[in-house]
């Protein structure tokens, strides 16, 4: 089964629920840059009952943005967990890779590269956090965290896979090290339900509302129960 949106009229959405044999709907598998599965879904005179509606009438258009961010927020959990991997593998490498006599984790311009590596991962990682927080606020709050952490852990993602990378050398490229299936993996964040640059624009278009930038960073203070 596939869950399909469609527009019901001008400004409302609906969810519909479509067998994967239905007439006219054709799926072509892929597979994404990290490995992962995904389809191509074509929709050619799809005609299904009323019964394959969800909700009723009602606009969808809001849990389904619900939905989204919460799955962004997901991904941005698993985008943090990929850069703290890399940037670990990074300076374990350099510990033990010898060059000139000794090891090139004793060079001081490389160890300036580590440290912004590993302060990447904690401005990362709090913008997860912070996104998740964010996610039983209100709409206004919620799209705003999440989209200010899917630009954040973007940006750094890319600083990240690209120097530690660079910083492995030629084996960096190998398929022996897990390096390059963790750089895959946040390229395919980058891209998944709406691109680093497009993130930073919408966040621009959210702060930009005086109504929006006098209010709070976080809900009620109870969002915070659940760390107490």
């Amino acid at each position: 089964m596939l869950l399909v949106s469609a527009e019901l009229a001008p400004g409302r959405s609906g969810v519909f629920v479509l067998p994967k044999d239905a007439k006219g709907l054709s799926l072509r598998p892929y597979r994404m840059v990290d490995g992962s599965r995904a389809a191509e879904v074509g929709l050619a005179d799809v005609t299904v009952p009323s019964s394959a509606l969800l909700g009723g009438n009602d606009d969808a258009a809001s849990v389904v943005e619900a939905v989204l961010h919460r799955a962004i927020a997901a991904l941005s959990a698993d985008a943090v967990g990929a850069i703290a991997a890399m940037v670990k593998a990074t300076v374990e490498y350099t510990k033990t890779r010898v060059q000139f006599g000794q090891p090139i984790a004793n060079f001081q311009a490389l160890q300036h590269r580590m440290v912004a590596l590993k302060i990447k991962e904690e401005e990362a990682r709090a913008a997860a956090l912070f996104a998740t927080l964010s996610l039983d606020g209100s709409p206004e709050i919620r799209a705003r965290a999440i989209s200010g952490a899917k630009a954040k852990i973007g940006r750094c993602a890319r600083a990240v896979h690209q120097d530690a990378i660079q910083l492995h050398g030629a084996i960096g490229t190998t398929n022996e090290l897990p390096l390059g299936g963790y750089a895959k993996r946040l390229i395919a964040y980058e891209i998944l339900f709406g691109s680093t640059r497009e993130h930073l624009r919408r966040y621009g278009a959210i702060i930009a509302q005086p109504q929006v930038a006098a209010e709070g960073l976080l809900m009620a203070p109870q969002a915070w129960s659940m760390f107490r």
